[in-house]
């Protein structure tokens, strides 16, 4: 499953609920068919470096990730495309989809940034996180029931208690960019999701809630994809955030530079 720190996510920062899709074309040599290149066989390989939650840099950090088109297979509805990133110890995967002029990801991509939590709170939806006739759209709105806890109510009578998720994010398109890809500058067509994660612990009214004040917790997400025609993403940032608003609880960003690729 698709960790963090790859290009899976996606997803998300800043709650937008009120966005709507605006109808303006700031990207309009762009085609997502075209800029994804989801052939399979291709594939490409970045230089990538962990950022805090500033989007500074951390030292020490660099690192190699390479990715590649390995198939197709139906998920919720979608053509998806499969892609393994080898950037770990591990291979991660993640699936890509374009279809009515918006490239999306699968949400469930980023269950891995609640390892040990056993949430089971990313359903199988997917988020627009590209779209090249449009300045702004709403990515993605859904809500998921998680794990059911017991509680004890005022009169000490066991009650159930239910986790939800609510995922909101937002799309929006930030024009022409230029790249630097090996020893060539490439204009790239850049794209941003802005998403707002929140967890509640449902309790009875009078119930004092378990596990310790798990209750309407935000979590933001930002990711920038920067995509040129041909080629496909030639730069990705995933900011850093804080999982559960706690000093021990900060998940870094990655920032990924293409340096080499094959694409037909």
């Amino acid at each position: 499953m698709k960790k963090f720190t790859l290009p899976a996510l996606l997803l998300f920062a800043a709650l937008f609920s009120s966005c709507t899709d605006e109808p303006t074309n700031p990207n309009a040599h762009c085609s997502l068919e075209n800029s994804l290149k989801l052939q399979t066989g291709n594939y490409w390989i970045y230089n990538t470096i962990r950022t805090d939650t500033n989007g500074i840099d951390i030292p020490g950090t660099e690192g190699i990730d390479s990715t590649i088109v390995a198939g197709t297979r139906m998920i919720a509805g979608k053509q998806a495309y499969l892609l393994i990133s080898y950037g770990n110890s591990q291979p991660d995967t993640m699936y890509y989809a374009v279809e009515g002029g918006r490239a999306y990801q699968l949400l469930s991509s980023m269950a891995n940034i609640f390892d040990g939590y056993g949430c089971g709170c990313f359903p199988m939806k997917w988020v627009a996180f590209a779209d090249c006739s449009r300045s702004q759209w709403k990515a993605l709105d859904t809500i998921k029931e998680g794990l059911t806890y017991k509680v004890v109510d005022a009169t000490g009578t066991p009650q159930d208690s239910k986790t939800q998720w609510h995922y909101l994010a937002d799309g929006f398109s930030k024009g022409n960019e230029s790249v630097v890809v090996g020893n060539s500058t490439v204009e790239a067509s850049a794209f941003q999701t802005k998403g707002f994660f929140t967890f509640s612990l449902l309790t009875p009214l009078d119930a004092r809630f378990a596990p310790s004040g798990l209750r309407d917790l935000p979590m933001k997400v930002n990711n920038t994809f920067w995509l040129v025609d041909g080629i496909g993403i030639v730069k990705y940032h995933s900011e850093g955030f804080d999982r559960f608003q706690g000093p021990t609880q900060i998940v870094n960003g990655i920032r990924k530079t293409l340096i080499r690729y094959s694409v037909k």
